[in-house]
């Protein structure tokens, strides 16, 4: 299965008439060569297929990474986050709350 010959979406190799689909177009009037639709200007190629290589549904896009808030100006985290200056002045200001 790791070869992709015989798979071509292409009218240069004509779909037999034992598919399933062919038999459909044709029981509803389509003709070979022409196209989709009442006035045969639709689509002359069918439409292109391919294998999805995640595990997301059909529409799903890629989540959007949440923004990080702070939770209190002296929670541990925050003190990752914040600058060096940042840094001295909430130990600072931690120390007068505690102390």
């Amino acid at each position: 299965m790791g070869s992709d010959e015989g798979m071509s979406c292409s009218t240069s190799i004509p779909i037999d008439s034992s598919n399933l689909g062919f038999k459909l177009l044709k029981k509803h009037g389509w003709r070979e060569g022409t196209g989709l639709g009442i006035a045969e200007q639709g689509r002359l190629e069918p439409v292109p297929a391919y294998i999805k290589k995640n595990k997301r549904g059909l529409g799903a896009e890629r989540p959007k990474k949440a923004a990080v808030h702070p939770k209190s100006p002296g929670h541990f985290s925050d003190r990752k986050i914040l600058k060096d200056g940042d840094k001295e002045s909430m130990t600072e200001r931690s120390k007068t709350l505690t102390g």
